[in-house]
Protein backbone atom coordinates (compact mmCIF):
# COMPACT_ATOMS: atom_id res chain seq x y z
CA UNK A 1 0.00 0.00 0.00
CA UNK A 2 3.03 2.24 0.84
CA UNK A 3 4.60 1.52 -2.39
CA UNK A 4 1.44 2.44 -4.46
CA UNK A 5 1.14 5.39 -3.07
CA UNK A 6 4.49 6.41 -3.39
CA UNK A 7 4.15 5.89 -7.78
CA UNK A 8 1.18 7.73 -6.75
CA UNK A 9 2.89 10.63 -5.66
CA UNK A 10 6.23 10.24 -7.83
CA UNK A 11 3.40 10.33 -10.77
CA UNK A 12 1.18 13.04 -10.00
CA UNK A 13 3.00 16.17 -10.09
CA UNK A 14 5.20 15.47 -13.21
CA UNK A 15 3.02 13.17 -15.30
CA UNK A 16 2.74 15.59 -18.10
CA UNK A 17 6.82 17.26 -18.30
CA UNK A 18 8.76 14.55 -16.91
CA UNK A 19 8.82 10.83 -15.86
CA UNK A 20 11.23 9.16 -13.48
CA UNK A 21 11.88 5.65 -13.92
CA UNK A 22 14.26 5.06 -10.90
CA UNK A 23 13.94 2.98 -7.91
CA UNK A 24 11.97 4.73 -4.84
CA UNK A 25 14.36 6.43 -2.58
CA UNK A 26 13.38 6.20 1.63
CA UNK A 27 12.28 9.69 1.28
CA UNK A 28 9.46 8.81 -1.20
CA UNK A 29 8.41 6.31 1.10
CA UNK A 30 8.71 7.55 4.05
CA UNK A 31 6.03 10.64 3.22
CA UNK A 32 3.76 7.96 1.58
CA UNK A 33 3.72 6.50 4.34
CA UNK A 34 2.93 9.66 6.51
CA UNK A 35 0.36 10.55 4.07
CA UNK A 36 -1.88 6.79 4.63
CA UNK A 37 -0.60 7.52 8.70
CA UNK A 38 -2.97 10.76 8.13
CA UNK A 39 -5.41 9.80 5.99
CA UNK A 40 -6.62 6.98 8.12
CA UNK A 41 -6.26 8.89 11.23
CA UNK A 42 -8.74 11.51 9.91
CA UNK A 43 -10.75 8.33 8.51
CA UNK A 44 -11.21 6.72 12.14
CA UNK A 45 -10.98 9.80 14.14
CA UNK A 46 -12.34 12.36 12.83
CA UNK A 47 -15.81 12.44 14.59
CA UNK A 48 -16.00 13.17 18.34
CA UNK A 49 -17.21 10.08 18.98
CA UNK A 50 -14.82 8.22 17.71
CA UNK A 51 -12.39 10.57 19.49
CA UNK A 52 -13.87 9.97 23.24
CA UNK A 53 -11.94 6.70 22.68
CA UNK A 54 -8.49 8.33 22.99
CA UNK A 55 -10.04 10.57 26.17
CA UNK A 56 -8.08 8.48 28.53
CA UNK A 57 -4.47 9.07 26.25
CA UNK A 58 -2.12 11.59 26.26
CA UNK A 59 -2.78 12.66 22.48
CA UNK A 60 -1.11 15.00 20.25
CA UNK A 61 -0.20 16.43 17.03
CA UNK A 62 2.86 16.18 15.74
CA UNK A 63 4.68 18.69 12.98
CA UNK A 64 3.21 16.43 10.47
CA UNK A 65 -0.28 16.48 11.41
CA UNK A 66 -0.18 12.70 12.45
CA UNK A 67 -1.99 12.04 16.08
CA UNK A 68 0.60 10.67 18.37
CA UNK A 69 0.54 9.28 22.26
CA UNK A 70 2.64 10.93 24.45
CA UNK A 71 4.67 8.24 26.76
CA UNK A 72 6.50 8.30 29.83
CA UNK A 73 10.00 7.09 27.86
CA UNK A 74 11.87 9.72 28.11
CA UNK A 75 15.39 8.23 26.76
CA UNK A 76 16.79 10.04 24.21
CA UNK A 77 18.72 7.40 22.67
CA UNK A 78 15.47 5.99 21.25
CA UNK A 79 13.99 7.27 18.29
CA UNK A 80 10.76 9.71 18.49
CA UNK A 81 8.70 6.47 17.02
CA UNK A 82 9.44 4.21 19.97
CA UNK A 83 8.87 7.59 22.40
CA UNK A 84 5.72 8.57 21.17
CA UNK A 85 3.96 5.92 18.89
CA UNK A 86 1.47 7.10 16.21
CA UNK A 87 -2.24 6.20 16.93
CA UNK A 88 -3.75 3.58 14.73
CA UNK A 89 -6.93 2.05 15.36
CA UNK A 90 -6.50 -2.16 16.26
CA UNK A 91 -9.84 -2.46 13.11
CA UNK A 92 -8.21 -0.95 10.22
CA UNK A 93 -6.83 -2.21 7.18
CA UNK A 94 -3.52 -1.19 7.99
CA UNK A 95 -1.03 -2.83 5.38
CA UNK A 96 2.06 -1.20 6.43
CA UNK A 97 5.45 -2.83 6.80
CA UNK A 98 6.74 -1.66 10.60
CA UNK A 99 9.54 -3.66 10.68
CA UNK A 100 12.36 -2.75 8.57
CA UNK A 101 12.59 -5.49 6.25
CA UNK A 102 12.87 -4.85 3.08
CA UNK A 103 10.77 -5.37 -0.04
CA UNK A 104 11.24 -8.52 -2.16
CA UNK A 105 11.48 -6.33 -5.30
CA UNK A 106 14.49 -3.82 -3.62
CA UNK A 107 16.50 -7.63 -3.29
CA UNK A 108 18.66 -7.53 -6.21
CA UNK A 109 18.21 -10.23 -8.64
CA UNK A 110 21.28 -12.10 -8.96
CA UNK A 111 21.65 -12.36 -5.06
CA UNK A 112 18.51 -14.37 -5.34
CA UNK A 113 19.75 -16.52 -8.12
CA UNK A 114 23.10 -17.33 -6.27
CA UNK A 115 20.97 -17.98 -3.32
CA UNK A 116 18.60 -20.52 -5.07
CA UNK A 117 21.87 -22.21 -6.52
CA UNK A 118 23.68 -22.63 -3.83
CA UNK A 119 20.88 -23.85 -1.81
CA UNK A 120 20.03 -26.64 -4.63
CA UNK A 121 24.16 -26.84 -4.71
CA UNK A 122 23.77 -28.02 -0.61
CA UNK A 123 20.82 -30.51 -1.48
CA UNK A 124 22.02 -32.47 -4.10
CA UNK A 125 25.67 -32.77 -1.59
CA UNK A 126 23.52 -33.89 1.19
CA UNK A 127 21.58 -36.38 -1.11
CA UNK A 128 24.61 -37.75 -2.23
CA UNK A 129 26.31 -38.28 1.05
CA UNK A 130 23.38 -39.53 2.54
CA UNK A 131 23.01 -42.02 -0.04
CA UNK A 132 27.01 -42.90 -0.21
CA UNK A 133 27.45 -42.77 4.20
CA UNK A 134 24.49 -43.32 6.27
CA UNK A 135 22.16 -45.19 3.60
CA UNK A 136 25.08 -48.01 3.87
CA UNK A 137 25.37 -48.26 7.34
CA UNK A 138 21.67 -48.56 7.34
CA UNK A 139 21.23 -51.37 5.05
CA UNK A 140 24.36 -53.28 6.91
CA UNK A 141 22.85 -53.06 10.08
CA UNK A 142 19.68 -54.36 9.10
CA UNK A 143 21.20 -57.46 7.90
CA UNK A 144 22.60 -57.52 11.18
CA UNK A 145 19.49 -57.63 12.97
CA UNK A 146 18.07 -60.28 10.22
CA UNK A 147 20.92 -63.00 11.24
Amino acid sequence: MVRVMTWVLRFQPKAKDFRQYTELTNEELLNAQKIIFRVVQKECYSNEETRKNLRGLQVFEDEEGILRLKSRLINEEESKYFISPIILPSKHLADIPLNNVSDLDQIEKTNIVLRWRYIQKVRENLKQRFKREYLGFLRSSVTKRED
